[in-house]
């Protein structure tokens, strides 16, 4: 799968650095200004239009990339969502921020038991065995398989190929059969369909994302024929039921426009053709500007293309067909790396999570408060603040203490804490229970909105270090370092919260508790 990260050159910091008046870009004071370059770069250089998401009523809505449907009421996180808005000059949303994320993998391994059916699982099944220690088993055909998969088709030019494509499906079109033409994308499939169109050759197109029709379309698509345009991922898993007389006529035809980037991609094409013992044929057109070349570039394929050939030779078909299978290998090995990488880093804030929620359990499920180790820890957070932060005494004060302090005073700070707890003890001491829901609320306001801020910028690392493997470093140790450096942030933010919150709120009460927070 392709990789949605994007990366600034050594010219483009230079360019930022002087656009934003900053001496360094990658500087800790810069974090936001880097999220922000980060998140434009990717809205405009590697989200699409018709791919990633589509535009409707003035809104923009993704599309699932593994079914290419429309996904009402998701979000991207992390302002992505709100970037590509910009970008479409639609109204910008609410951004959405994460509590907690989880890998698909470690998700799924917190099962105590895992099992599925797919037609495709053996060709990954070494991952399913290292990620998930599951073994996958071949189950005989109940019926056997009629299908015929054609020899290749092998063009030097994309618009070779377009002409071979539309003369063989011209062919099977006069003779009756119904094809399923099958593109990488939503934006290869209108190139096919307006090229169709133009040849007066009515047909459908099934890109996943017009749920009302898909039914229906799927449901024409075996028909005498029929024309069908379909990505990749559209109606995928779904038998297209033929006819009768189809049947008879060699079933239904599958027409791959070019080879994709793993072979378990290609066998889901050639599974759209002879499902439960029916007839069917498939075939792949290549040509020398398929995306598969433009993604990995091969010097050889380059060299032969430059010549302007009319026709390729045998020898050159081969080692086209070679190179396809080879680039193949290399992107399910790179996908395999990056999923498992992925789902390490995971682990770094699965550990993280899983301290943070025993210590919220924690303060829900305690009995009794310790009032003087409570007052004593308030002391130490401020001790700290002031000793390690190099704080300003006066600017501590008025950020911790008190918004009405006069800067001729002269406050001790212990005594403020102290003072603020007996207030605040004095005032609760009619209801019971009420100085220990207060603290609670506290302790747990102060958490959860840092932890968002913490997992924020967790997920925002992920982004920026990938990159980081450039530098001859390991990504994975840059990010348990960095994360680590994060997690201590984030519990220097906790305490700092916990003071400014039990120092600066409002309390209220009347039926309830409430509690107002600075």
């Amino acid at each position: 799968m392709e990789k949605k990260t994007v990366w600034l050159t050594e010219q483009g910091v230079q360019k930022a650095n002087k656009f934003f008046r900053v001496e360094k870009l990658f500087n800790k004071n810069n974090f936001e200004l880097v999220k922000h370059i980060m998140l434009a770069l990717q809205a405009n250089v590697i989200m699409k239009i018709g791919d990633d998401y589509i535009v409707s009523g003035g809104e923009m809505k993704l599309l699932d990339s593994t079914t290419g449907r429309i996904m009402e009421g998701s979000l991207f996180e992390s302002g992505l969502h709100q970037a590509i808005e910009a970008k479409e000059f639609v109204p910008l949303s609410k951004e959405n921020r994460s509590m907690a994320s989880v890998t698909y993998q470690n998700l799924f391994r917190m099962f105590k038991q895992l099992s599925g059916l797919t037609g495709t699982a053996y060709t990954n099944r070494k991952e399913f065995l290292e990620i998930y220690n599951l073994h996958v088993d071949r189950i005989p055909e109940n019926i056997k398989s009629v299908r015929s998969d054609l020899k290749d088709h092998y063009t030097v030019s994309l618009s070779n190929k377009l002409e071979l494509i539309m003369k063989r499906t011209t062919e099977l079109i006069k003779a009756g059969r119904p094809v399923l033409l099958v593109t990488e994308s939503i934006f290869t499939a209108n190139i096919y369909s307006n090229f169709f169109w133009s040849k007066n050759i009515s047909h459908n197109v099934l890109t996943g994302s017009q749920n009302a029709n898909e039914a229906e379309i799927i449901k024409m698509a075996g028909k005498k024929s029929t024309l069908t345009i379909a990505t990749i991922i559209a109606g995928r898993g779904t038998d297209i039921k033929i006819d009768k007389d189809v049947q008879e006529i060699g079933g239904l035809a599958v027409i791959a426009t070019e080879h994709f980037s793993s072979k378990r991609i290609d066998n889901q094409v050639r599974g759209r053709a002879g499902r439960q013992g029916e007839n069917g044929t498939t075939e792949f057109f290549v040509s020398l500007e398929d995306k598969i070349f433009e993604d990995f570039y091969v010097n050889r394929i380059e060299r032969i293309s430059n010549k302007k050939l009319l026709k390729l030779n045998f020898f050159q078909k081969e080692y086209i067909k070679h190179k396809i299978k080879q680039i193949q290998t290399k992107f399910e090995e790179d996908d395999y790396k990056n999923r498992f990488t992925s789902m390490e880093m995971d682990e770094t804030l699965r550990v993280q999570r899983e301290i943070i929620y025993h210590e919220r359990d924690t303060i829900i499920n305690q009995n009794e408060l310790n009032h003087k180790q409570f007052v004593y820890l308030l002391k130490r957070y401020a001790k700290n603040i002031i000793d390690s932060e190099n704080y300003d005494s006066t600017r501590f004060i008025f950020d911790f203490i008190d918004e009405s302090y006069n800067i001729d005073d002269q406050i001790n700070i212990d005594e403020k804490i102290s003072d603020r707890f007996n207030y605040v003890q004095n005032l609760l001491a009619p209801y019971p229970k009420a100085f220990e829901e207060f603290v609670n609320q506290i302790l747990l306001k102060s958490i959860d909105t840092e932890w968002v801020s913490h997992v924020d910028k967790m997920q925002q690392l992920r982004l920026l270090i990938d990159k980081r493997v450039t530098g001859q470093k390991n990504p994975l140790q840059e990010y348990q370092e960095d994360s680590q450096r994060l997690y201590k942030i984030f519990r220097n933010s906790v305490d700092k919260a916990i003071l400014k919150n039990f120092m600066l709120s409002r309390l209220e009460i009347k039926n309830n508790l409430k509690v107002t927070f600075p």
